[in-house]
């Protein structure tokens, strides 16, 4: 037998945590901004600090895209042919309505 009331409390956390995320992203934004504007690259406080930090993206050249290609239609092969092997893990997966 199914226990709705677990099921319904995990639904109810899960919306919150969601509702909570999004306020942390939309303050995330202000607090960068902020940093920025005041030329502050860490900010030492009683609960914590906050740091600017700087995460570098690369571009690569169309040699190295091209490579890519063939190794993910060379993956897609060993997949389709029987050489590559596969695992597996279960997981939970909740989709409010």
């Amino acid at each position: 037998m199914i226990n709705q009331e677990l099921l319904k409390k995990y639904a109810e956390a899960k919306a919150a945590l969601e509702k909570q995320e999004e306020v942390v992203k939309t303050m995330g934004v202000e607090v960068l901004s902020h940093l920025q504007e005041n030329k502050v690259e860490k900010a030492q406080t009683d609960f914590g600090s906050f740091s600017l930090v700087t995460v570098p993206r690369w571009k690569y050249s169309d040699d190295m895209r091209a490579r890519e290609t063939n190794l993910a239609m060379s993956k897609k092969d060993e997949r389709e042919n029987g050489r590559a092997t596969q695992t597996a893990t279960t997981s939970l997966r909740f989709q409010a309505k």
